[in-house]
């Protein structure tokens, strides 16, 4: 069975991100083994850091080797990404062997999707701002599907995130073609 590693790019405990993130994970269950990756303890990114990384870090990348396959769960600030996401994925872009500057990083050629519920916007930009930023790390990107959901006003009272059955048929195809993805491109 693949290893698909969930990155929520919310750290706030009761996620909206984190919550699609598990309504993914149930459905995805049986076919993929699912893994979340913990990067609460990532410093900001800083160079003079790199020649001792710190475990933190050290601890990441090891979890984003071992995947198969990325999945990123985005909301949407300022019309971007949340920058712990960003500190993260510039952590991640860095070169294994810093002797050699071609050398590739750990999300070189990795496969990735990502999804976002947020506001009015339903992640439009960010995930936007996202691709981008996978693609420059040189990340195997599915693009689309790609679902972007709107976070339903009585879930804003509750913290407890309900999916619509319309907006449920956006995250289940974008689930169909990105398990499909990784299946087919690591036979078993």
């Amino acid at each position: 069975m693949k290893n698909i590693l969930f990155i929520v790019g919310s750290q706030r405990k009761q996620s909206f991100n984190l919550q699609l993130a598990k309504v993914v994970e149930n459905a995805i269950k049986d076919r993929v083994h699912v893994t979340y990756l913990d990067y609460t303890d990532v410093p900001l990114f800083n160079q003079d850091l790199e020649a001792d990384l710190p475990q933190s870090v050290i601890n990441a990348r090891k979890q984003v080797q071992k995947a198969d396959a990325l999945w990123v769960f985005t909301p949407e600030y300022n019309y971007n990404i949340p920058g712990v996401l960003k500190n993260l994925l510039d952590w991640l872009s860095r070169p294994l062997d810093l002797s050699n500057p071609g050398s590739k990083s750990v999300i070189y050629g990795k496969i990735v999707t990502c999804s976002g519920i947020g506001g009015k916007n339903a992640t439009k930009y960010a995930r936007r701002e996202l691709i981008k930023i996978m693609r420059n790390c040189m990340m195997n990107v599915m693009e689309e599907p790609s679902a972007g959901l709107t976070v339903p006003a009585a879930s804003w009272a509750t913290n407890q995130l309900t999916i619509n059955a319309h907006k449920n048929q956006s995250i289940e195809k974008q689930i169909e073609h990105f398990v499909d993805l990784v299946n087919s491109n690591f036979p078993a």
